[in-house]
């Protein structure tokens, strides 16, 4: 997801007579829907994808461990949990299924220690073969990637890594990274995200390993909309030139912007940058959005 500026410019009208630039921003806000009272949240298919490599020895990996195990407790008899950890090899410590025994797989977390280098890829795409396992509409699909994002077995090429993660999303899985850890590769966890249509979340300290993963948690526990699509329209003779917040993909007269899933109350900003040519005095359609989504909870089965 590409950064707003601090600062968005405000702009009340045009000057007639004279090409210029202008930008409009675009607010998304997800209320629950009408008629939603008394359904149930949409089923979890969760792969937890955890680093163990030797760069996650000591505080990191103790506290993912710990988060882990509180994911595993907020699992409910409709969801399914995958976990798969990796160093230089990859390990599918639970695979895809209802948790039934809690404190098995619990006691198998804690029981994980860092090795070895690091092959994100391998516990990345595996990860991603035991959700798309169980995968289908009416859920959320979703692989959960905790790691220092310092990729040196399997694939490393950056952009190789993304066009991987969007596969998976374009196939219904899509992708949260968070990055632990003092020397985590910043830009390529943001591009995985960015691809996967997850969230992206920095820690500075280990220890806030668990709480940004419960509020991952809860957002997921909350989604009231999906397979969220924004097209954007250029007026006649103007031209879209940027859109910041979300990657778009550009079409003759406008683009295409495939948002992540909406959470209840969720605000999502896009800001449109939008060539105009001189016009005169009145009221001119500079640009149109039209937005499709799947209401979620009114899709349960």
């Amino acid at each position: 997801m590409r950064r707003l500026p601090a600062r968005l410019p405000r702009q009340r009208a045009i000057p007639p007579g004279k090409p210029g630039t202008i930008w409009a921003m675009l607010k998304l806000t997800a209320a629950r829907p009408r008629g939603a009272e008394g359904k149930g949240r949409l089923p979890l298919n969760l792969g937890l994808v955890l680093d163990r490599s030797g760069s996650m020895e000591g505080d990191p990996l103790a506290y993912v461990k710990m988060a882990a195990c509180r994911i595993v407790e907020q699992m409910g008899a409709e969801d399914r949990f995958a976990l798969v950890i990796f160093d230089h090899e990859v390990e599918v410590v639970c695979p895809a299924r209802v948790v039934v025994e809690k404190d098995v797989l619990k006691a198998a977390i804690a029981g994980i220690q860092a090795r070895g280098s690091t092959n994100l890829s391998g516990g990345l795409l595996r990860g991603y073969q035991e959700v798309k396992s169980g995968a289908k509409s009416g859920q959320v699909n979703r692989i959960l990637l905790l790691t220092d994002g310092c990729a040196n077995q399997g694939i490393t090429d950056r952009a190789l890594l993304a066009a991987k993660v969007g596969s998976m999303r374009e196939n219904g899985v899509t992708v949260s990274a968070i990055g632990v850890g003092r020397h985590f590769d910043e830009d390529l966890l943001l591009a995985l995200a960015e691809a996967g249509k997850g969230n992206y979340y920095y820690l500075k300290d280990p220890e806030e390993i668990p709480e940004v993963l419960a509020r991952e948690l809860q957002g997921l526990l909350r989604v009231v909309a999906q397979a969220v699509r924004v097209t954007v329209i250029s007026g006649e003779n103007c031209r879209l030139v940027g859109v910041l917040g979300y990657e778009p993909a550009f079409c003759p007269g406008g683009a295409v912007l495939d948002l992540p899933d909406l959470y209840e109350h969720e605000t999502k900003l896009l800001l449109l940058e939008i060539a105009h040519p001189a016009l005169p005095v009145g009221e001119h359609e500079v640009v149109r959005v039209n937005l499709a989504y799947v209401d979620a909870l009114n899709n349960l089965n």
